[in-house]
């Protein structure tokens, strides 16, 4: 499994269309792809239609209950943002140990993608 992630301070950028339009090109060569919105303004669940506020990213964060994995098509899944991700930043920051709190969680989605 590879980890590409987008990111950048400045908002405005160019994050959510570059992800979008690479994840699109892999999947168009036969890659599987697991966007993992993590915008507090879910741009990119949006470009998919999704407008699901439960089981979303933030669920992961919080570990309550259960994220769901939207299968967008047959090689393109999507976990859907939340609106609350500024507040939930504020509680990962004061966790012990937050450094490694990504890694788990992605070892956790790791078998359920490519």
């Amino acid at each position: 499994m590879e980890i590409i992630t987008f990111s950048a301070i400045k908002g405005g950028v160019g994050k959510t269309t570059l992800a979008f339009n690479y994840g699109e090109w892999l999947a168009k060569n036969g890659k599987h792809v697991l966007f993992i919105d993590l915008d507090h303004q879910s741009n990119l669940t949006q470009t998919y239609n999704i407008y699901d506020n439960q089981d979303t990213v933030g669920n992961i964060f919080l570990d309550r209950g259960k994220v769901k994995i939207h299968e967008i098509s047959a090689y393109i899944s999507l976990i859907a943002g939340d609106m609350h991700l500024d507040d939930i930043e504020r509680t990962i920051e004061n966790k012990t140990n937050k450094n490694r709190f990504c890694c788990k969680v992605l070892n956790l989605l790791s078998n359920k993608v490519e």
